[in-house]
């Protein structure tokens, strides 16, 4: 069963992710209509002994940095050879997930354990240089490195009548893992993603007056402020849980995606709501941008993967068979662009579709 999937930068290859452990690294051809099967002559490259739940190319499409939450390993592969070049283990109970400088000089590890650490490891080197320990002991939603590869910023999973209940993001150094700053965030908040100019955080969480364990908890999605937490936008109107939210590439635009069943676009400036996408049955689970913005694809729930015009707000193509495995953060069902706006996504036969999503006009 495959879990999770991505395009390398120069959109030349497909790496897919799975659960026996295996990780499969796909040449792309001009073809693009077209299902991936489990055809022989691409080989699997295996080192993981449990499901991978995180798959990334560097930078330069060199290299591709998988990991998996049961053995507690982030395996790095050379693209070309399909070899492996190093492992890297959290030595913990539980990987969560990791992150990759800008440069890809660094990777931070997040261990999911009863005490949570985050490792960063020099690549170049091959060796960790610095945990980071003071972590509260809750789960952490979320890990991201700034441009510049100085900072990381960490996203805390608060829940009401927790200790430090508002320290829910906090920012380390990256030299010396000195705490920078936390801000407090007057949400309960799953996730936080910087902004393409680094100047604002998308919250997505759970607002304060609701009971965060219940399935129609009063959603949260929002813009605060980066340096100092107050918010500076609140995009209200989904009926139910948000599930996801999403940054366009320009960061001008926000879309979220929720049990609702709506996908909603929002203007970054003013907090407006400029487009309410129905058409979905179940809940959307994903989102994705194309790399110039222009569209973005939905996905529901064991359902469809639904492309939309970001100019109107109108439906271009519906595909049917997207698999995703669950709706929970994290776990949500493969779906992505390549550079050149191709569209790949999984399916209920346990293959890959690979979709032309490109305009007419496009070259």
């Amino acid at each position: 069963m495959v879990k999770q999937l991505g395009f390398s930068p120069d959109a030349t290859r497909l790496v897919c992710g799975y659960e026996d452990g295996a990780t499969r690294i796909w040449p792309l051809e001009d073809t693009y209509q077209t299902d991936l099967d489990h055809d022989p002559g691409f080989p699997r490259l295996f080192g993981h002994k449990g499901h991978v739940n995180q798959v990334q190319f560097s930078s330069d499409s060199r290299r591709l940095y998988s990991s998996s939450s049961q053995d507690k390993t982030v395996r790095i592969w050379d693209v070309k050879t399909h070899k492996e070049i190093m492992s890297l283990d959290g030595s913990v109970e539980t990987l969560s997930s990791f992150a990759v400088s800008p440069d890809d000089s660094l990777i931070a590890i997040l261990s999911g354990s009863e005490k949570p650490t985050i490792s960063i490891w020099d690549l170049k080197k091959q060796r960790k240089i610095l945990d980071i320990n003071d972590l509260p002991l809750k789960p952490v939603g979320s890990i991201q490195f700034t441009k510049d590869g100085k900072s990381l910023i960490c996203a805390i999973v608060s829940r009401p009548g927790s200790e430090n209940e508002k320290e829910r993001i906090k920012i380390w150094s990256v030299a010396d893992g000195a705490l920078v700053r936390t801000i407090p965030v007057d949400q309960f908040i799953r996730s936080a993603s910087l902004s393409p100019d680094e100047k604002v955080l998308l919250v997505c969480g759970t607002n304060v007056d609701s009971d965060f364990n219940t399935e129609y908890a009063n959603s949260y999605a929002g813009l605060v402020s980066f340096s100092d937490g107050s918010e500076i936008v609140r995009f209200s109107g989904h009926q139910s849980r948000i599930s996801i939210a999403k940054f366009s590439p320009d960061g001008q635009r926000v879309a979220t995606g929720g049990e609702d069943r709506t996908l909603r676009i929002w203007d970054v400036a003013t907090g407006a709501s400029l487009f309410v996408l129905r058409g979905h049955t179940r809940p959307i689970v994903n989102i994705a941008f194309t790399p110039d913005g222009d569209r973005v694809a939905s996905a529901a729930q064991f359902n469809i993967v639904k492309l939309w015009n970001m100019e109107n707000g109108y439906e271009m193509l519906s595909l049917e068979n997207f698999y995703s495995v669950n709706s929970f953060y994290g776990h949500l069902g493969g779906i992505a662009f390549s550079r050149n706006g191709i569209l790949a996504h999984t399916s209920h036969a346990n293959d890959i579709r690979i979709r032309d999503a490109r305009p007419f006009n496009s070259p």
